[in-house]
């Protein structure tokens, strides 16, 4: 399997075909049993750790946030410049203005004048966090699985610009937020069984994509 060669790539299956081990692996979670895994035709165990992360920003479901400030959270481990924070929030549309200190407020209600988070807003600072870090590849693993069908058709409607000028790659449960992918990777045990575009993969007589699209379009109307 080679990712990269275009934009936006989507790894899909049913559960449990491998889909987030891939990105560990990729990652350097995960040490692979078997194979290797090649960056530039490199390994990518001959890459220094701390210099090898910095090629990936990426959205897990199970992200974490820290009871830190909203700007801190954002930024992660970077040097903090206001004006990206703001602007990477702004892209996701994320409404810090309500909060009285803005980008400084805290989150999780530890301190008196904290404030606690939805489960879509939480995840929204978690998307602008992996942009603000500027890594020129984004993995996005189910990254809207807390926010409610509008908030994630406006993330969606986004992803264009969010991911601009940089390799995406997603997984997703949801057939219908592929079709914006240039490639569709798709795996069954851990091992790829389709791949191409969205109309090339709806082509394939009693294919497994095929068979999870149609199965989920009914919520699609």
């Amino acid at each position: 399997m080679t990712l990269g060669k275009y934009n936006k790539t989507a790894i899909v299956g049913k559960n449990g075909a491998g889909k987030s081990t891939i990105i560990k692996l990729i990652a350097r979670f995960y040490k692979p049993d078997e194979g290797e895994i090649l960056v530039n035709n490199i390994n990518i165990n001959k890459f220094k750790f701390k210099e090898y992360q910095n090629l990936f920003a990426i959205v897990f479901q199970d992200f974490s946030l820290f009871p830190l400030t909203i700007k801190e959270n954002v930024s992660g481990n970077k040097e903090i410049n206001e004006d990206l924070v703001k602007e990477d929030l702004d892209k996701v549309n994320f409404d810090y203005s309500k909060f009285s200190k803005n980008i400084d407020t805290y989150i999780y209600k530890y301190l008196e004048d904290s404030v606690e988070l939805s489960g879509g807003e939480a995840q929204k600072v978690a998307i602008a966090r992996a942009l603000y870090k500027d890594s020129p590849y984004v993995f996005l693993d189910e990254p809207t699985g807390a926010l409610d069908p509008l908030s994630k058709a406006e993330i969606y409607s986004l992803f264009d610009k969010l991911v601009d000028n940089k390799k995406a790659i997603y997984i997703s449960h949801r057939m219908s937020s592929t079709k914006f992918c240039d490639d569709i990777i798709v795996l069954d045990k851990g091992k790829i069984i389709e791949e191409g575009s969205h109309e090339e993969l709806m082509k394939i007589k009693d294919g497994i994509y095929q068979e999870l699209f149609n199965a989920q379009a009914k919520y699609y109307k």
